[in-house]
């Protein structure tokens, strides 16, 4: 059992040590076995983790937005400080709301459409969350990633999925049926060599565009009742 709460609750300025001090209590009470954070980026990780560990309590993981799609906003040096403190990393929008596969190309009229084949996006209400997506958007690294799951007999989402678990993390991929499900289980059990790897963030690179969510499913904020609770991994 894990209690994971979100990076931030409310407009109140830092709060942090109360929900650490909550987390750490539930641990102590006997009401969970763990305890993890959400969208904490290297600073936070490191101080919670610092918190737990003087109450003799191993902070278990932190969820994060990760994909080959989502590594330059402090995501990997995220990463990289969990799995050098012991913290799992769990990735969520792992395939990037489906960018990262093949059935990108048969997509019409949909709300990813600029990422898909390039344009101007918009994700959200002023100006500076207009986007633009260079020609060809992502199809460069859907190529990329089919090439490599030729060579090993997989998707082009199970490729970019096997890029996560190959650099420490696991995603989180939501399956609504059998099919998808098989599909995400056919990342396991093989790894990228470091050829590969270094083939698909190279590609990536080449985009000249992270993904950012859309209107309405932003990577970085959300709404809630009270207004858009916005976070940072480079803190």
């Amino acid at each position: 059992d894990v209690v994971q709460p979100g990076r931030a609750f409310g407009y109140v300025e830092n709060k942090d040590k109360l929900y650490w001090e909550g987390l750490a209590r539930c641990v102590e009470l006997g009401l969970v076995k763990e305890v993890g954070v959400s969208n904490y980026g290297s600073r936070s990780l490191t101080e919670c983790y610092n918190f737990l560990q003087a109450r003799g309590i191993k902070l278990a993981s932190n969820q994060i937005h990760l994909s080959l799609l989502a590594r330059k906003q402090g995501n990997l040096d995220t990463l990289a400080t969990a799995n050098e403190l012991g913290i799992v990393t769990l990735a969520y929008y792992p395939l990037a709301r489906g960018l990262l596969t093949s059935s990108v190309r048969t997509k019409k009229n949909s709300a990813l459409q600029h990422y898909i084949q390039g344009g101007t996006g918009i994700i959200g209400f002023s100006e500076k969350n207009r986007i633009q997506i260079p020609q060809g958007g992502v199809l460069p690294l859907i190529d990329a990633l089919e090439s490599i799951g030729f060579k090993y007999d997989r998707t082009a989402s199970q490729v970019a999925l096997n890029w996560i678990i190959s650099k420490g993390a696991i995603p989180i991929v939501g399956v609504t049926n059998q099919k998808y499900l098989l599909d995400a289980a056919g990342a396991l059990d093989w790894r990228l060599s470091s050829n590969d790897i270094a083939f698909l963030e190279q590609t990536s690179d080449s985009l000249g565009f992270e993904f950012r969510g859309t209107f309405f499913k932003r990577t970085d904020s959300k709404f809630v009742g009270y207004g858009v609770e916005s976070w940072s991994l480079c803190d």
